[in-house]
């Protein structure tokens, strides 16, 4: 008896499990999300001119940021005052230069002349060519 409780409540646990992730694809008709919207009053459109122009007010008393901040800057070197002055052109590599060396003859092998694809008594056997 105590193993087929055991199986049932099994079962259930399992289509518990199971089941939630399927439900929770459905949309429930009870959830309005977004669909109908109420006209604001006269107040509530006074209220958000009100809070949008305190923001656009607020943005513009932020003072501009006027230095720049490094925060390698302990670490890096100050640059020389040349360097700072005219910035560097991009540096070009030189064409290098070859050392002349010294051409020893190395002696070649004959090679044999590759095979035509057609002899050349059957191209001089074929009439009209």
């Amino acid at each position: 008896m105590k193993t087929l409780f055991g199986i049932a409540v099994g079962a259930a646990v399992a289509l518990a499990l199971t089941g939630g992730p399927a439900l929770a694809q459905i949309a429930a008709p009870s959830l309005d999300i977004g669909g109908s919207t109420r006209k604001l009053t006269s107040e509530e459109i006074e209220k958000e001119k009100a809070v949008d122009e305190a923001y656009r007010g607020a943005i513009r008393k932020i003072p501009e940021k006027q230095t720049v901040v490094d925060p390698w800057g302990s670490v890096r070197q100050a640059p020389s005052s040349t360097t700072a002055a005219k910035p560097q052109a991009p540096k070009q590599q030189a064409p290098k230069r070859q050392t002349a060396k010294p051409q020893t003859a190395k002696p070649q092998a004959a090679k044999p002349a590759p095979a035509s694809p057609l002899s050349t008594s059957s191209a001089a056997s074929a009439p009209g060519r």
